[in-house]
């Protein structure tokens, strides 16, 4: 696990003081070396080597099985030159199963993978950003939101979140809110805590620290908790702190009809990856091993050693920067000795949407109030603004005039700058005043009645297409006895369901909705809880099947002799999206009982029943076949259909044998 300076230009410590003319200042300049994670398309070769001790008797082991989890495969950014392993592999579901020969076994047994390989710089081609909540997941990315060993899902993780997303309505904003969080707030440390262990989320949440592993933990946490799946990724990555590959992590997000998007938040790179990753695995929490090794054999022992990655550029391809036109403005470029508003407004001229980090420079004797990297999902060809609030230091001598650079920063390595003058001519705005001025951009408008309010409401895993289904949630107002009041006129709005109660402290105030869901999948809802004082959003996942249809189609003749061959053709098909649950078709009458059962019914089934016209009653005989199944709330349905079949032609032995058959069934 390796850091990245996650801004190119960290600190600019300038403060020109206009004094008898003298002016001190200090600049730091990049070069285009500074900036390796631009080439468009990289020319890499790789090394995955490490051995494995045995011990014990080892002249017994038979079939050592070394399945190796992490290494490069061909996919839609990276095409493998070349892949050479020893011992020999087979590749099966994404595992490299090393194949190691009875009679080669030893003590120790080494191993290597060496592979070539370009890697291009990943840039999703998304045009236009997602509604969010998110609709219509997909059921088999279910997994991608729930509650792992590191990923947890607490109410901290939750609340956080969704204060942070509470005025997003497309996706791309929703998580870059998040990820700018977590880049701003969780400090990468390597120490006896972070480095060779792996945090869960909610430990990384209270401690804000970590490596790229923790980083992506929570990451994947908080946005799993407001309903976007979101899955672990495992690599190699260039190190700008380290200079050299190492071993790295970061995380990729689902997109309904588009695919995984990533997002690395230990570097800042959103929406995008440099060409210098390099993905080795993939899984649904951050804990997978990346060597796993068994054998059968009278008391062995196995022990594998540390897997070694290693990897180096051999070529670089196209230095490729992203085409963002860059202005700032200031509210006043003279000011006196208090605060001014930052504006910079940026024009992306790619074909797909980008989310630059944008860095405000730090000065000496300027206090920046809000994060100074910050983060915008940039639409082709349309305009965004980024705002700070600035605060002259208060130590500072006013009987001075200041002229302070301002500079915005891309890590593209595109700048801009302007300067400030501060005396006590300028302009002297308040606090209040740019807070004000503030209030329409701000990211979060709740207030400390929102922080205290908890919202839980009862859910149950499968809710039905197009039915209404009870939903109880209780809200409850945490106060200490100096707010110790009621929060009243609460409008509580759920769906198109709006009711208005009165919040009283630390008390379970229940209220109870009643939705129908008209879309099938996976779907994430709000529920909002606002007042003139307060505003509390919870998001709440749904799982929405359908009710699981039957079609029954048979196939008999009407008429059949006494030693004719009597075929039914039973056709049983879905014609749901959902598929039925303990399945059982009967074709009962005339003596005849036969049953088939299916718990899970995965597949459509076609059952041909030969029988002997001498089977059946003489005369008309009117069978059955009766279908029962569940849906997956263990509800039951059933459905029927008759067959009518005519044993004719008979002859006098002929009718007292079915005479008999009739008597005796």
């Amino acid at each position: 696990m390796y850091n990245k300076n996650r801004i190119l230009l960290l600190f600019i410590f300038i403060i020109i003081i206009i004094v008898s003319f003298s002016v001190h200042a200090s600049d730091e300049i990049l070069s285009l070396e500074n900036f390796p994670f631009y080439y468009n398309k990289l020319e890499l070769k790789m090394n995955i080597s490490g051995h494995i001790n045995l011990s014990g008797n080892i002249d017994s082991i038979n079939n050592l099985k070394a399945e190796l989890y992490h290494y490069p495969k061909e996919e839609d950014k990276i095409e493998l030159k070349y892949f050479n392993s020893y011992p020999d592999s087979k590749q099966e579901n994404d595992i490299l199963t090393l194949i190691f020969k009875n009679n080669d076994i030893k003590k120790q047994l080494s191993y290597n993978v060496h592979s070539g390989m370009y890697v291009k710089k990943n840039q999703p081609s998304i045009s236009q950003d997602m509604e969010f909540p998110l609709k219509n997941i997909p059921l088999e990315y279910q997994n991608y939101l729930s509650e792992t060993e590191h990923i947890k899902l607490t109410n901290d993780i939750r609340d956080k979140a969704s204060l942070l997303i509470q005025n997003s309505d497309t996706t791309l904003d929703a998580i870059t809110k998040i990820g700018e969080w977590v880049y701003n707030n969780i400090e990468y440390v390597e120490d006896s805590q972070t480095i060779g262990v792996i945090q869960n989320s909610s430990w990384v949440f209270e401690n804000k620290k970590g490596v790229c592993d923790e980083i992506s933990t929570l990451f994947i946490s908080m946005l799993r908790s407001v309903g976007i799946p979101t899955r672990f990724v495992s690599g190699m990555s260039y190190s700008d702190k380290d200079k050299e590959f190492g071993n790295h992590a970061w995380t990729e997000i689902y997109f309904p009809e588009i695919g995984w998007i990533p997002f690395d938040i230990t570097y800042g790179e959103f929406n995008w990856l440099d060409s210098t990753h390099i993905p080795l695995s993939r899984s649904v929490d951050s804990k997978k091993n990346s060597l796993e090794c068994s054998a059968t054999g009278k008391s062995i022992s196995i022990t594998p050693a540390e897997v070694l990655f290693n990897a180096e550029t051999i070529e670089k391809q196209d230095l490729d920067f992203p085409k963002i036109v860059l202005s700032l403005n200031l509210l006043s470029e003279e000011i006196g000795f208090g605060y001014n508003i930052i504006e910079a407004e940026l024009t992306s001229y790619e074909k797909e949407i980008i989310i630059p980090e944008v860095i405000l420079t730090k000065v000496e004797k300027l206090e920046i109030l809000n994060s100074k990297n910050r983060f915008v999902v940039l639409e082709p060809e349309i305009p965004k603004k980024i705002i700070w609030i600035i605060k002259v230091n208060e130590s500072i001598d006013t009987n001075l005039h200041y002229k302070f650079p301002i500079q915005i920063n891309l890590r593209s390595n595109s700048s801009v700058i302007k300067y400030m003058y501060v005396s006590n001519k300028g302009i002297l705005y308040s606090e209040n005043y740019v807070q004000t001025f503030m209030k329409e951009k701000q990211e979060e408008d709740l207030n400390k009645y929102s922080r205290r309010i908890i919202i839980n409401c009862e859910k149950i895993p499968i809710y039905i297409l197009n039915r209404k289904t009870p939903m109880q949630c209780t809200i409850k107002s945490l106060t200490d006895n100096s707010e110790d009041k009621e929060i009243r006129n609460t409008e509580v709005c759920f769906k198109e369901e709006c009711k208005t109660i009165g919040i009283k402290p630390n008390e379970n105030n229940k209220i109870l909705f009643n939705p129908a869901f008209t879309q099938i999948g996976l779907q994430t809802f709000k529920l909002t809880a606002k007042n003139s004082e307060t505003t509390k959003t919870e998001y709440l996942n749904f799982n929405v099947k359908d009710q699981p249809e039957i079609s029954l189609n048979i196939k008999s003749p009407d008429t059949i002799t006494f030693n004719e061959l009597l075929n039914i053709n039973i056709n049983v098909s879905t014609k749901s999206v959902t598929r039925p649950k303990n399945l059982t078709i009967k074709l009962l009458g005339s003596g005849i009982g036969k049953k088939w059962d299916f718990t899970n019914f995965d597949i459509d089934q076609i059952i041909n029943l030969k029988l002997k016209g001498k089977n059946l009653f003489a005369g008309k005989n009117n069978l059955k076949v009766e279908i029962t199944w569940d849906n997956e709330l263990g509800e039951n349905f059933e459905t029927e259909k008759t067959i009518n079949i005519e044993l004719i032609n008979l002859n006098l032995w002929q009718k007292f044998y079915a005479f008999v058959n009739k008597l005796l069934n």
